[in-house]
């Protein structure tokens, strides 16, 4: 059906739908009318859409849009929230039983919705449903052509999806699980991990890692999201380095208390081990798109690391890091030396 056109869903008007998805909006209009194309025309129709307006400058109403679906909600704030106010906001505005968010970049393939409904029926609706996704700078001409085969989702115990998440055996973020409803307002939505008014950092990360306290969820090993990367993205934007260590910093000691869990501790070392190197990878991707180095802000980075390495008893997972480390930084000193900057 095309999005333009005014369908009669009576019971989205009256009850609550299986699903809410909450995109937040910031200026990119033509973009947003893509994703919302990829959502309004999912095979599985029980859903609503909450749109949140950052741009105050711009109203959104679905007549700007071209777009007249009932499942449709736009909220235009008064003021600039940012997005993880935003994200928490949708959430608190939504009717669903269950409840995701995608950026209004990021796109669905058809069928996202419906192997969705598929693994909660077979499952026994559990908290959380993630699958993997796609990504480049724009959506391949036929989406539907990165699976053939009707996606299988796997039940796992939070424990398994951990190890998988933090060793990146599985390729997930943490936004677009769809998670039942009361189990993430519970959670608290998206957490504000540092001071980036507009991204929060490591929020998805941290909700991920959440999710490996939960008794089991699914996994569906099928790229039902496309994940837009452009130069307008976060990915390509931030890099913001005093940001990234605060927001690292934080996940650490978040993580840690989650790690420490009794469901968890026999893996303890072995999971923070993971964090810390994913942690040191993230840096020197900030470092390669930055146009200007802070050498002392990678020195205060290398010394907060080693200090929180210090938690690593095992000599075996303690020096596994450590050499890591050692040689993250030196592709570290190659960037820079890159850049014209000197130690």
């Amino acid at each position: 059906m095309n999005p333009s056109e005014k369908p009669s869903f009576s019971n989205h008007e009256f009850e609550a739908p299986l699903f809410s998805i909450g995109v937040t909006t910031y200026n990119r209009p033509k973009l947003l009318k893509e994703t919302l194309i990829s959502i309004l025309t999912q095979t599985q129709s029980d859903f609503e859409v909450i749109i949140g307006n950052d741009f105050v400058e711009q109203p959104i109403s679905k007549e700007t849009l071209g777009m007249h679906d009932p499942r449709l909600r736009i909220i235009n704030y008064p003021q600039n929230l940012g997005e993880f106010e935003n994200m928490n906001t949708l959430l608190a505005k939504s009717k669903g039983r269950y409840f995701t968010w995608l950026g209004d970049d990021d796109m669905y393939l058809p069928t996202f919705l419906e192997n969705i409904h598929q693994a909660l029926t077979k499952f026994d609706f559990p908290s959380c449903v993630f699958t993997t996704f796609i990504s480049g700078a724009t959506p391949p001409d036929n989406m539907c052509d990165f699976h053939t085969a009707q996606p299988e989702g796997e039940l796992i115990s939070g424990r398994q999806f951990l190890q998988r998440y933090l060793n990146r055996s599985i390729q997930v973020q943490g936004l677009w699980g769809v998670f039942d409803r009361e189990y993430i307002t519970r959670l608290g939505g998206i957490k504000l991990l540092c001071n980036e008014f507009h991204h929060p950092l490591y929020g998805d990360n941290l909700l991920a890692i959440q999710c490996g306290l939960l008794e089991k969820l699914v996994y569906i090993d099928a790229p039902l999201v496309f994940f837009r990367t452009h130069e307008k993205s976060v990915s390509w934007t931030t890099s913001d380095l005093g940001a990234y260590i605060t927001a690292q910093e934080n996940l650490w000691q978040e993580s840690m208390t989650i790690f420490r869990h009794e469901s968890l501790a026999d893996d303890f070392e072995s999971n923070l081990s993971l964090l810390f190197k994913w942690s040191i990878r993230d840096i020197l991707a900030v470092v390669r798109r930055s146009q200007k180095v802070n050498i002392p802000q990678i020195k205060m980075y290398l010394s907060l690391l080693r200090k929180y390495m210090k938690f690593l008893k095992s000599p075996r997972f303690y020096w596994q890091t450590r050499m890591y480390e050692v040689r993250i930084t030196l592709r570290l000193i190659l960037s820079i030396m890159k850049k014209n900057y000197y130690l």
